[in-house]
């Protein structure tokens, strides 16, 4: 492992908060940010099936794939410009962003009116990785195990009345009511983090890799193209595999690109060192299974039972989100009990006992999907595998030099949001080849394509098992070395 010299801790402004209370203070002000990650799942997972028929659209799987695509984009950007710049600053741009895509998602009288508001939205995928950095810098050393997990793992929270709100919305309100929240949220984090929320002093310098986000950007838009229209042209047919050809060379020539520019967007040294490399792994993982599950959740459960396809319970939007209550609170506990056994038990535990709940879900899932005790308990224990998402920020934040944590962090926030999206595509795709006809808008697929899917992202949670059991091999920094980092 290779190690650095860990920069003094910047030396705090007048108005950071001196209390426990005032650091609970900030970190509730961080949260109306970075819940929006969990957000753009839990409400709009529910949302799909009547947004596919109001739109009349096949692919309204995008409204989910293009929001984590830019921000995969978007992500490891916005962490270098936060170490230049300040990443309160680049925290509270964003947020202009996050709002302005929500309205126009909001009034969206066209599915490319839709797009365009879900290209801007992604830029909140970025909250996340940059408040694990803002935190890192600015909290105290007793507070940032447990603030780390809580930003992380507080969206469980999310994932118990994310669901609700969206199934009492959809049902009473419409569909296209489901996106004021997110502006509610964007504009109070704003205003409050421009008011209350101190900035880190830390900066770093350099240029920015404005040609390093495009090619990035271009590869996995092609790549993720080629996932969600493969089912139509046919997983063999020459537009598939040139839409794939194009999209890896593309992130081939990023990959060169990097290592050749002098500010890279992603730095190569730290993506060299195999214990990174088995954080975001893992991190990568987790992200696959958990939005793979849950982006197709809310359909399954809406399906008609009358169909006879084995699945389906033909539920409201509302009632999928009783149906999601278990595994939304176990995931706000795992969070928790990470946080706070932190420093008694090794993240690796953590994140390998997390993969373990994914295998679970997904094996579960993948066989037992007919009865509402099944859909209750494969989210249950998908709840529990989301540990990982807390276990992995707080291994990754002292494990790099100080001034350039947050690209770290956006590396990690990049590579869940990238992973997310493949989860999400990946999914649909393969329930895609056995889909059999629509119904109310909805399609039908055979029982056997979760079957085949699910078994896919077992085989992918297995990863973060070997990962964690890995990295529980790793030793800890001293904590008066992390104290400085």
């Amino acid at each position: 492992m290779k190690t650095y010299t860990a920069l003094p801790m910047a030396r705090q402004d007048s108005r950071t908060p001196r209390t426990t209370g005032g650091w609970i203070r900030v970190l509730i002000i961080l949260l109306l940010l970075t819940e929006q990650t969990g957000l753009a799942t839990a409400l709009f997972a529910s949302a799909l099936p009547q947004l596919g028929a109001s739109f009349r659209t096949p692919h309204v799987v995008w409204v989910l794939s293009m929001t984590t695509l830019v921000g995969a984009i978007v992500t490891p950007l916005a962490g270098r410009l936060a170490d230049l710049y300040g990443k309160k600053r680049i925290l509270v741009a964003l947020s202009v962003f996050a709002t302005l895509g929500s309205i126009v998602s909001a009034t969206a009288g066209s599915w490319d009116a839709m797009l365009v508001g879900r290209a801007l939205s992604g830029t909140s995928m970025a909250f996340l990785p940059l408040a694990y950095a803002l935190i890192q810098d600015i909290f105290p050393e007793r507070m940032k195990a447990t603030a780390i997990s809580i930003s992380s793992n507080g969206l469980g929270l999310i994932t118990v009345i994310g669901p609700l709100i969206a199934g009492e919305m959809i049902d009473r309100l419409g569909v296209m009511s489901v996106f004021w929240p997110m502006v509610v949220l964007s504009l109070a984090g704003m205003i409050l983090m421009m008011l209350f929320v101190p900035e880190t002093t830390l900066r770093a310098s350099g240029r920015v890799d404005w040609v390093g986000a495009i090619l990035l950007g271009a590869g996995l838009a092609a790549v993720l193209y080629a996932l969600d229209m493969g089912m139509s042209w046919g997983w063999t047919s020459s537009m598939t595999v040139i839409y794939v050809v194009i999209g890896l060379a593309l992130i081939l020539v990023w990959i060169l690109w990097e290592r050749a520019f002098p500010a890279p967007l992603v730095d190569v040294r730290v993506l060299g060192n195999r214990v990174v490399l088995k954080i975001i792994l893992a991190a990568a993982a987790a992200m696959t299974v958990i939005p793979g599950i849950a982006s197709i959740y809310p359909l399954m459960l809406m399906t008609p039972s009358a169909l006879g396809v084995g699945y389906g319970l033909g539920t409201s939007a509302t009632d999928v989100a009783f149906h999601t209550l278990l595994g939304g609170s176990l995931l706000v506990l795992g969070g928790l009990y990470v946080g706070v056994t932190a420093r008694r038990i090794h993240p690796g535990t953590h994140i390998a006992t997390g993969g373990l709940f994914l295998i679970g879900a997904s094996v579960f899932f993948a066989y037992m999907h007919s009865q509402s005790w099944h859909y209750v308990v494969a989210y249950g224990l998908m709840g529990l595998g989301g540990m990982i998402l807390a276990a992995c920020p707080i291994l990754i934040v002292t494990t790099v030099p100080a001034d350039f944590r947050a690209v770290c962090a956006a590396m990690l926030g990049a590579t869940t949001a990238v992973a997310g999206t493949l989860g999400t595509q990946l999914t649909f795709a393969i329930a895609g080849t056995q889909m059999v006809s629509f119904s109310g808008g909805l399609p039908v697929y055979r029982s056997s394509a979760f079957t085949a899917a699910f078994l896919v992202l077992a085989v992918i949670a297995v990863l973060a098992v070997a990962a964690g059991l890995s990295l529980r091999r790793v030793s800890l920094m001293p904590r008066e070395v992390a104290a400085q980092c």
